[in-house]
Formats: C-alpha cells, structure tokens, sequence
C-alpha cells in the first residue's frame, strides 16, 4: 500500500499573475474613462494607458499559464520562498493612483513621480538610501522622456 503524500503547490507565479490581472482591470477600466482613444484620426489621452493595460494583461496571463504548471512534492519539506507581495501590490496601488492623478496634474509631473516611485519600490534595500532615491529619480525622468517621445512626438498623441 502507498502511503505518500503528495503536495501540490502551485507556482507562486499563479498568484502573481492573479494579482496583476485584478489590478489591470481595475486600472482598465479607469483608463475608459478618458478621452476616447483616436479623435479625429489622431490618438488621444487614453491611448497610452490603453497600450499599457494590453501589455499588463499579456504579461498576466503569461504569468497565470506558467502558475498552472503545478509542482509535486513527495513527502518533502516544502520550503517556501519570501515571495513579494508586497512590491506587486504596492506597484498596482501606484499604477491605479497614477491613472487618477494623470489628467488631474498632467502627462510630465504624474509620468515623473509614478516611474521614479516604481523605480524606487523596485530598487528598495540593494543599495544605499541616497543611491537608490537618486537612481529613481534619473529612472522616472528617462523613462517618461522615453514616454513624450515615442508617444506625444512620434505618434502624435494628445498628451495631458
């Protein structure tokens, strides 16, 4: 007679991809509240956050596929590793208050804090305090440079 156990837990990257999920949404369906995409043949405000929560859900869903591959363990210690939660839900939190704040203060001030608090989340205990707030900050000022151009000068997007 068999008398194994079997364990199955599954891939913390279910859980993480279940979390992102949920927070897309959230932000999806604040970002319908904009401006519709394409007025007058030209993008508009909610294209960008649009193009962002397709990529989140893409990446979600990667992540959900890849949590569905569970793992067996035979009658072994299962040792479990300090999964950030913490990070993912404080970058869905941010990203949420970053589509709310968007048009409120416009596309340069919000783009600046929400990729240099990103950064910061991120970055947080691998360096120095100074270090890490400095780098933040020179993350979210290039990234949102990165932003304007791709979008507001190369595609011509209406930005706020």
């Amino acid at each position: 007679m068999n008398t194994e156990k079997r364990v199955i837990k599954p891939n913390s990257n279910l859980i993480e991809g279940l979390l992102i999920f949920i927070g897309t949404t959230v932000y999806f369906l604040k970002a319908l509240e904009l401006q519709q995409p394409f007025q007058d043949g030209q993008p508009g405000p909610a294209f960008y956050p649009l193009c962002l929560a397709a990529a989140l859900y893409i990446c979600s869903i990667v992540l959900i596929i890849k949590g569905m591959c569970l793992k067996e363990i035979k009658n072994e210690t299962v040792k479990t590793r300090n999964f950030p939660f913490k990070k993912t839900l404080i970058a869905i939190i941010l990203t949420s208050i970053y589509l709310w704040v968007f048009l409120r203060i416009g596309f340069w001030i919000s783009t600046i804090l929400y990729g240099t608090m990103i950064a910061f989340v991120m970055e947080y205990g691998k360096r120095k305090i100074y270090m890490t707030i400095i780098l933040s900050a020179l993350i979210g000022i290039i990234v949102s440079g990165a932003v304007y151009v791709l979008f507001g000068t190369m595609l011509g997007v209406k930005l706020p």
